[in-house]
């Protein structure tokens, strides 16, 4: 990955990871909740761990890679949710890398979870060495697919499933203004968010079979736009619900949301949502 990305990338999380882990209530940084789900996030985002484990078909004994670890809130989850699997997580962060390794510690799964500053463009594993590899809202941060499914097909195993659970500009042609609404996005998040179709045709490209998307939304970012508002002035929305106002003022926003503020999120331009992609290493390459 350019050196330039990869510092921006770090100084991002040099900043925000503590702020984030109040926040979130706890060590997963992901917009995407099981869709519908009410109540506070941090139990949300156990619940979509637990569950995101099974869509990315983890099984016990599997070895497992997770492409981008952030903070280590969905590696803990996973390896609780299933016992004997073992996770290598990485990040290019050393604040996530510090955050994730105390996390892991605290859980007493330092054993089954190793976390270690790498990046995903290059990794330190030999050929073949994985189970599964699985990316929670990660994969977005990469300015090349080119370069980095070619990397996760070479240390997937013959035969090994790849799961990407991420953020998807919306497909087609955007207005001026949803361009406008994604580059200042992308700037504010250092992420790299494109179609869907780009990132499958990566996987295709890189060797990946039966590459598929998801054909239903699993997920929403509704319970993470709940935590940038301020609670009297999600109530007060609720009161105005008939209005059109589409989107709360600044004033109005957390200290979370007023870090992750672009211009155009306040007029309610957001053209992108969270999907799925699975893909196989074929068994004979």
């Amino acid at each position: 990955m350019d050196r330039q990305h990869v510092k921006n990338i770090s100084g991002f999380f040099h900043q925000l990871t503590p702020l984030i882990i109040d926040a979130m209530g706890g060590h997963t940084y992901q917009a995407g909740t099981i869709a519908g789900m009410g109540g506070r996030i941090t139990e949300a985002h156990h619940a979509t761990n637990r569950l995101i484990a099974k869509r990315a078909g983890l099984r016990h004994g599997q070895r497992v890679l997770d492409a981008g670890c952030g903070s280590g809130g969905p590696a803990v989850d996973i390896a609780r949710e299933i016992g004997d699997l073992t996770i290598e997580a990485v990040t290019i962060s050393p604040d996530q890398a510090e955050a994730a390794r105390a996390h892991v510690a605290a859980n007493d799964l330092a054993d089954r979870i190793t976390v270690r500053v790498a990046d995903y463009h290059e990794l330190p594993f030999p050929d073949g060495w994985f189970d599964a590899i699985y990316f929670l809202e990660s994969a977005c941060y990469s300015p090349d697919h080119s370069v980095l499914f070619p990397e996760v097909f070479r240390v997937l195993r013959p035969g090994g499933q790849l799961y990407v659970k991420d953020w998807f500009a919306d497909s087609g042609e955007l207005s001026p203004v949803e361009e406008r609404a994604l580059a200042e996005l992308n700037e504010l998040y250092v992420t790299c968010v494109r179609p869907i179709e780009y990132t499958a045709e990566a996987m295709t490209t890189a060797g990946f079979t039966d590459v598929r998307a998801a054909e239903e939304r699993v997920f929403d970012s509704t319970l993470y736009k709940q935590a940038m508002v301020k609670p009297d002035a999600r109530k007060q929305a609720k009161r105005e619900s008939g209005s059109q106002r589409e989107a709360p003022a600044s004033e109005a926003l957390t200290e979370f949301g007023q870090a992750h503020l672009y211009p155009l999120a306040l007029q309610g331009v957001t053209p992108m949502y969270v999907s799925e992609l699975w893909a196989v290493r074929p068994p004979t390459s």
